[in-house]
């Protein structure tokens, strides 16, 4: 049976299938920009289905969008050094299992103070 792109089930076919590859990402950016690929393609189905658009679905997806793309821009964010001060960036680099975004949370929790004289703070062992 070919497939007939003018018919709109096409993009419910779209749809699904970018779903179905974006739960098998493990990675939360990729799978949230898979996502909105696969919502943006069920909002092309409820504009064009036959009756439609069907402006209920359109509106709740739109929403799906909009906090997807609230996450994404945290999730790109949490991963730049920017507004990490100079003097903090290599401490940061030190602390490699900490991406940028929780070392500055880290950072905003913790009190830095500085001796004056020789004292040990930390002892190994």
């Amino acid at each position: 049976m070919p497939i007939d792109i003018s018919d709109p089930t096409i993009f419910i076919h779209i749809a699904s299938l970018s779903l179905v590859i974006a739960y098998s990402i493990r990675r939360q950016l990729y799978l949230r920009i898979v996502a909105l690929i696969s919502t943006t393609m069920y909002i092309a189905f409820y504009f064009l289905v036959p009756g439609g658009p069907l402006y209920v679905p359109i509106y709740w997806n739109t929403l799906v969008i909009i906090v997807n793309l609230s996450v994404i821009f945290v999730l790109i964010r949490d991963e730049l050094d920017i507004g990490i001060p100079v003097e903090e960036r290599a401490l940061m680099k030190e602390i490699r299992v900490l991406n940028p975004g929780k070392f500055r949370k880290l950072m905003k929790a913790s009190e830095r103070h500085r001796t004056v004289d020789d004292s040990i703070i930390l002892d190994e062992g």
